[in-house]
C-alpha cells in the first residue's frame, strides 16, 4: 500500500517540553518524503484561559478561535496544525451528555483537517492516531487508504486521561483498520479487540544521544553543583507518578557523597517528591530539550529508572532506556516489565531496592570503555529511522 500524505493524530504537542514517540515517528516519515500533518492535540477553552499569558498560547490564537493560520511549517514536509479550541469536558461523568459534547468537539477537530484535505486537493492519505483516542478522523472519502491506531501507554492507568479515555481507545481500536503499540503488554492487551495489531518498540535519536561520548566536546556548566560530589547519579524524564520516590529517598540517604541528578519537567505532587526536594545532594534542572541535555549526560557515572512496579510501568517500554545506552550510560532499573527484562545483558535489573541501591555502587565502579561499546554497540539498532521502516513495511503489508 502506498500513501504520500499523513495525518499524525497525537497528544504530544511538536514544541513540548521532551521527547515523544509521536513527534520522533513524525519527523522521521517526514524525512522519507512523505508529507505530515502533525495534528495536535486541541486545546480547551479552560486550557487557554489558564495559560493565556505563554507564548505558546499567544501565537495559537487565530488558528483557536479563528481557523486561520492553523498550519505552521516545522521543517520540509513537516506541518504543524493546530485544531480549533474544544469545550473542557473531560470532569464529565460518562453518559448522554458528555457524548453530545464529545461529538461536538470531534466535529471542529475533524474540520481542521477536512479543511487542508480540501484545499490541497488530497487523494492518497492515511489516519495515524497515536494514542489519542479522544478524536478521530472517520472521513469515508476515497483518498484515505487507512486508518492507523498506535498506542504508547496502558490509557486506563493514566491518571486524567483514564475516566473516558479506556472505552473510547477500545471503540477506536475495533474501528482502525491497524493497530500499533509500542510494548509487548499493550500488544496483547489490544489484540481482544483488533488481530491486525504489532509491536513496534520505542526507540532514540541514537545519534544525537551518543555525542555525550564525545569527551572532547564542550561541557556547559550552567550547574556549579556538578563539580561538588563524587559521582552523579542522573535520571532524565518526565518526573511524575510512574517513579518510586522512597527509593530515591534511599538512594539520597546512602549515597551523600554523590549527587542525584534529577532532569526533567515536575508533574508529581508526592510527599516523598517533597521531601526528596529538600536534600542537599539532589539536584532538580527543570524542563530540558533534547538538544541540551547532552551535557548532563556527559557528567553522570550512571543512569537510573527508578519505576514503581504496578499496572501502569507494566505496559511501559521507555524511551530513556535506549537514550542512555547510547551515550553509554551503566542503567541501574527496577525489573518493572516484560520488555526492560529484553536488555538484562547491558543493564543492572534490580528485583528490590536493597539491589537497586547496590547495584549503583557495583556499576560505578566496573564501568570501563569496553562496556560502553556494548551498550552503545546493542542499542544501535534501536533508531527511529529502523523503527518508521518497520511501521511503513506494516503498512505496505496492509491489503
Amino acid at each position: 500500500m502506498d500513501f504520500t500524505h499523513i495525518f499524525y493524530i497525537a497528544l504530544a504537542k511538536w514544541d513540548g517540553q521532551y521527547a515523544s514517540t509521536a513527534f520522533s515517528i513524525a519527523e522521521e516519515f517526514s524525512n522519507r518524503q512523505k508529507k505530515v500533518y502533525y495534528v495536535e492535540n486541541p486545546l480547551t477553552l479552560k486550557d487557554i484561559f489558564l495559560n493565556i499569558h505563554k507564548n505558546e498560547i499567544i501565537r495559537r490564537l487565530p488558528a483557536l478561535f479563528l481557523g486561520i493560520k492553523s498550519t505552521y511549517e516545522i521543517k520540509e514536509n513537516l506541518i504543524a496544525v493546530t485544531p480549533s479550541a474544544v469545550l473542557p469536558i473531560n470532569w464529565m461523568p460518562r453518559g448522554n451528555m458528555y457524548s453530545l459534547l464529545s461529538k461536538f468537539n470531534n466535529s471542529l477537530f475533524q474540520k481542521s483537517i477536512s479543511k487542508i484535505i480540501k484545499e490541497e486537493k488530497l487523494r492518497n492519505y492515511i489516519i495515524y492516531n497515536s494514542f489519542n483516542p479522544f478524536y478521530n478522523f472517520n472521513s469515508t472519502a476515497s483518498g484515505r487508504k487507512l486508518s492507523i491506531y498506535q498506542s504508547v501507554d496502558d490509557i486506563s492507568q493514566s491518571e486524567y486521561i483514564k475516566k473516558h479515555g479506556a472505552s473510547l481507545e477500545k471503540t477506536y481500536a475495533k474501528s482502525a483498520d491497524l493497530i500499533l503499540t509500542t510494548s509487548s503488554h499493550l500488544k496483547k492487551k489490544l489484540r481482544k479487540y483488533n488481530q491486525n495489531t504489532h509491536l513496534v518498540a520505542n526507540a532514540a535519536n541514537v545519534r544525537l544521544f551518543n555525542k555525550a561520548l564525545d569527551e572532547n566536546g564542550s561541557i556547559n556548566k550552567t550547574e556549579s553543583i556538578l563539580d561538588d560530589y563524587k559521582a552523579v547519579i542522573g535520571y532524565v524524564g518526565n518526573i511524575c507518578h510512574r517513579i518510586n520516590y522512597k527509593l530515591l529517598l534511599n538512594i539520597a540517604d546512602r549515597y551523600p557523597k554523590y549527587l542525584l541528578l534529577m532532569v526533567g519537567p515536575v508533574n508529581a505532587n508526592n510527599p516523598d517528591l517533597q521531601k526528596l526536594k529538600k536534600y542537599k545532594n539532589v539536584f532538580f534542572t527543570g524542563s530540558k530539550k533534547p538538544t541540551e541535555l547532552i551535557p548532563y549526560l556527559r557528567r553522570m557515572d550512571c543512569s537510573i529508572i527508578p519505576f514503581l512496579k504496578n499496572k501502569l510501568t507494566k505496559s511501559i517500554y521507555p524511551l530513556k532506556i535506549n537514550e542512555y545506552l547510547a551515550a553509554g550510560l551503566p542503567v541501574i532499573t527496577t525489573n518493572f516489565s516484560e520488555d526492560i527484562k529484553s536488555f538484562k545483558e547491558v543493564i543492572y535489573l534490580s528485583e528490590n531496592e536493597e539491589e537497586f541501591v547496590h547495584h549503583i555502587q557495583k556499576a560505578i565502579a566496573e564501568n570501563t570503555t569496553t562496556l560502553i561499546q556494548n551498550r552503545t554497540s546493542f542499542v544501535a539498532a534501536n533508531n527511529w529511522e529502523n523503527r518508521t521502516q518497520q511501521i511503513l513495511e506494516i503498512i505496505q503489508n496492509q491489503a
